[in-house]
């Protein structure tokens, strides 16, 4: 059997809901020490996969494309770049 986890419905899927709650959980308790979350979400999202890994509760792939979507937001600033608000 297997299981597709889609984007449209991640309420159905109880493995993807609990990933996200432990990723919610680890980054409030990191971001008590570190209020920079762009700087603890990769390790944060490698502790979750390695947990993940020895408790064998999702799929990994799902961290891995978390991990992506994570660091392909991060945008790295110069000084003297110039900087476009809304």
């Amino acid at each position: 059997m297997s299981v597709l986890f889609t984007a449209r419905h991640p309420q159905s899927q109880g493995q993807v809901e609990r990933a996200n709650q432990t990723l919610k959980r680890w980054l409030a308790k990191t971001l008590e020490e570190n209020k920079n979350w762009i700087s603890v979400i990769t390790s944060v999202v490698q502790n979750c996969k390695t947990e993940v890994e020895d408790h064998k509760e999702i799929s990994t792939p799902y961290i891995d494309g978390m991990v992506a979507d994570a660091n392909a937001n991060i945008k790295k600033f110069n000084i003297g770049d110039s900087i476009l608000t809304e």
